[in-house]
């Protein structure tokens, strides 16, 4: 996952926003952050040197031992019918647990590379929750004033929002953009 759970429920300002929300829930948000920003920047975080050949059997990852793997660690499996990121749950003697849920196909030949978010992200992803938890309910408001009332609004769109959230909530990532071709 590209931002520990614990790490969020440690996080001052997002402890108690957090309480009200179950840990799938904010698990799916999670993922849909990863795959925006995996997608956005066309850059899928890999670390290329970190990377082992495997197969799946009986829905574990089945490794030669390879010491560079821990548990928590996210990994993206390609070239076979699972192709994604996970998390590892548990790594014993070359096996490797997921953690999800998910059911996975048998497969005689897969690349396994773990995948690595630095500091930035994670804090950017940080950002970007408290922003969707606090803030979202009120899109498009730029200032209100309450005596007399006066609400302004600001525009929403292409040019002021990427992915729904506001354009410089977003500019962590611009180092990050890879090319598409």
């Amino acid at each position: 996952m590209i931002v520990n759970i614990q790490t969020l429920k440690e996080e001052k300002e997002l402890a108690e926003k957090l309480k009200n929300i179950s840990d799938e829930k904010l698990i799916r948000k999670l993922k849909a952050i990863e795959k925006s920003i995996r997608k956005y920047t066309n850059n899928k975080f890999m670390d290329v040197k970190i990377r082992t050949y495997g197969k799946i059997q009986e829905g574990q990852i089945c490794i030669n031992s390879y010491p560079y793997f821990l548990e928590n660690d996210n990994i993206e499996i390609s070239h076979s019918l699972n192709n994604g990121v996970y998390t590892i749950k548990e790594i014993n003697q070359g096996v490797i647990t997921i953690d999800d849920d998910i059911q996975l196909f048998d497969c005689e030949h897969i690349m396994v590379t773990k995948v690595v978010y630095t500091e930035d992200i994670q804090e950017g992803v940080i950002n970007m929750l408290k922003w969707d938890l606090g803030l979202r309910n009120k899109v498009g408001i730029k200032s209100e004033t309450i005596s007399r009332h006066s609400v302004t609004y600001f525009d929403m769109d292409k040019n002021n929002s990427l992915k729904g959230y506001p354009a410089s909530l977003l500019g962590f990532l611009e180092d990050y953009i890879k090319a598409r071709f």
